[in-house]
C-alpha cells in the first residue's frame, strides 16, 4: 500500500452512446475513471455501458489493483452508490474509501473526453 496515495473514482459522462444497430435503442456509455490526484496519471480510465457500469465497479477496480500491485492509501469517490460498490474492495485492501464533494482531476479529464468526441463526432 501506498499510504500517501489518493485515487479520485468515479463514473463519468461523456463517452458516448452505443448503437450496434440502428435497430436498437442507444444506450448511454459512461467512463470508469481511477486517476491519481497527485500526479494527474490516469490508472484506469474505461468505458462502460450505463447499464452495466455498477456491476463492473468491484471487477475494474480489483483489475486496477492487480495490474498495478499496490492500493492508494486513500480512495476519494463523490456518489454515494459509487461508494457502497466500492466499499467492500477498499476494506479488503485495507484503504479509507472516503467520500468528497468535488474530485478536481476527474472532472478535468471527463472535460478532455467530452472535447475529444465532440471535435471527433
Amino acid at each position: 500500500m501506498d499510504e500517501h496515495a489518493e485515487w479520485e473514482i468515479a463514473l463519468a459522462s461523456g463517452a458516448g452512446a452505443l448503437q450496434p444497430t440502428p435497430h436498437h435503442r442507444p444506450e448511454l456509455m459512461l467512463t470508469y475513471f481511477v486517476i491519481d490526484r497527485a500526479s494527474d496519471f490516469i490508472h484506469h480510465g474505461f468505458p462502460l455501458p450505463s447499464s452495466t457500469a455498477l456491476d463492473e465497479l468491484q471487477p475494474q477496480i480489483v483489475g486496477v489493483l492487480l495490474r498495478l500491485g499496490f492500493s492508494p492509501g486513500r480512495m476519494l469517490v463523490r456518489d454515494v452508490v459509487v461508494r457502497s460498490h466500492l466499499a467492500p474492495v477498499a476494506k479488503l485492501v485495507g484503504c479509507r474509501l472516503q467520500r468528497v464533494r468535488s474530485l478536481p482531476t476527474v472532472d478535468a479529464a471527463s472535460a478532455e473526453l467530452k472535447e475529444f468526441t465532440t471535435r471527433r463526432g
